[in-house]
């Protein structure tokens, strides 16, 4: 059986979200360790 005609977006909006999730983790981390950094939205 081939693949459904949507899995391509289901997967693509799955990355990005598990994209955006590591970098929230990172940026959280990073700012723990560098209490004195701004935040790029500044």
């Amino acid at each position: 059986m081939g693949e459904l005609p949507h899995s391509h977006v289901v997967t693509k909006d799955t990355f990005a979200r598990i994209d955006g999730d590591i970098w929230s983790m990172l940026w959280r981390w990073a700012a723990r360790r560098h209490p004195n950094k701004r935040s790029p939205m500044d």
